[in-house]
């Protein structure tokens, strides 16, 4: 699950007002789109997006960010009219349960956008799922949030089994295996992928030294790497936040140490996580370096000037929700109902992810893969 910067304030998303054709989409003279009734209109409907507002506290507005760029430029290219109600919530389980229940107890919202993290989705299933409503995370990747729990699940990103096995297979070979040590936070997503990596090295025949818990936020990882054998060849660390990744690499490479380092998914922030020579997984290939990638990120920064280099999935997890409103739209409106039920039958392309955006009947995304990126200079280099 990715993180970025603040972008923007909480004012310019306090309202949830349809989105301006602002975004260097072209005009709005598209065609309207044609209803399930077979009548020629704009189809209405407003669609929740769970994530930051990014205004304080160091949140991540990246998310809500890329769902906003992405449903103006859905609106300008159908001729919709679909709008955004904006939940504040970041990595707050409690924060979240709030916002779903607001959801949940009008008719307001036909779909959902979020949330990003593992731990405020398993807080929210159930309650989304007794209201109908089905929803797209773009980086939620616990690998049991699709094991039928919840019904109304979807995500446009692999799960951790499957970035556990990537990253253990890394480590077998390009890494040539050795003594492994893996520090994880006590939070789901890290606990998740920290197993997932553990079954993934079982697997190639190697069994870390140690499995070490470092708190969350934290500023002084000394005591935590007082633990790791000086021997140690490789440290896994599936944190969930890239500045304290970058603090624990500084701290332990301080001490002497240098063994190769591996990070999660949730650490590929380049503006955060630095240290060169440690190396990075992620779900998406990096939108800097690609043509469709590009154009996306061109879009973005007319609004917001900056952009997270993988907000990609929260653009796809948007457009998912979005056509599949337009899919099910009866005369000029979109209904909970028909978002989900239209959900299963998604079949969209995607070069920002590099494979379409199909869903499997527990909401997983198909053929989804992660990539290996290697901290070199100033840069993160791509290993596949």
């Amino acid at each position: 699950m990715s993180r970025s910067r603040s972008i923007i304030s909480a004012l310019a998303l306090a309202a949830a007002l349809p989105l301006a054709a602002g975004c260097g989409a072209g005009d709005n003279s598209a065609p309207s789109a044609t209803s399930g009734s077979g009548v020629t209109d704009t189809c209405t409907g407003t669609i929740a997006v769970m994530a930051p507002y990014g205004d304080r506290g160091g949140d991540d507005g990246s998310t809500m960010n890329w769902a906003r760029v992405a449903l103006d430029k859905f609106n300008n290219d159908r001729g919709t009219a679909f709008t955004i109600l904006p939940l504040p919530v970041n990595n707050n389980p409690a924060q979240g349960v709030k916002a779903a229940r607001k959801i949940a107890s009008s008719q307001v919202a036909v779909g959902m956008v979020g949330p990003k993290s593992s731990g405020v989705t398993l807080a929210i299933g159930p309650i989304l799922d007794r209201a109908g409503i089905a929803w797209v995370s773009p980086s939620a990747t616990r690998t049991d949030l699709a094991n039928g729990q919840f019904k109304g699940f979807h995500r446009v990103v692999p799960d951790d089994s499957i970035q556990g096995s990537t990253i253990g297979d890394f480590i077998a070979g390009p890494l040539g295996g050795g003594k492994v040590v893996i520090v994880h936070n006590p939070e789901p997503y890290s606990e998740g992928l920290a197993a997932s990596i553990t079954r993934s090295l079982a697997a190639e025949g190697i069994t870390p030294t140690a499995q070490l818990v470092a708190p969350v936020a934290g500023r002084n990882y000394r005591p935590v790497i007082s633990r790791i054998p000086r021997d140690t060849q490789v440290v896994v660390i599936p944190f969930f936040n890239p500045s304290d990744a970058d603090l624990f690499v500084r701290q332990l490479r301080a001490t002497g140490r240098n063994p190769k380092i591996i990070a999660g998914d949730a650490v590929f922030m380049p503006s955060e996580f630095t240290q060169p020579g440690t190396y990075v997984s992620s779900f998406t290939p990096d939108l800097r370096k690609t043509k469709a990638g590009a154009e996306v990120i061109r879009l973005y920064q007319e609004i917001f000037g900056d952009f997270s280099p993988f907000g990609g999935p929260a653009y796809a997890a948007m457009t998912s929700i979005a056509d599949a409103a337009l899919r099910s739209c009866k005369d000029g409106e979109a209904t909970r109902a028909g978002v989900a039920a239209a959900l299963a039958t998604t079949n969209l392309p995607s070069r920002l992810l590099g494979n379409p955006i199909q869903f499997t009947p527990d909401g997983n995304l198909k053929n989804g893969r992660f990539h290996m990126y290697r901290i070199t200079g100033s840069d993160y280099i791509a290993l596949d």
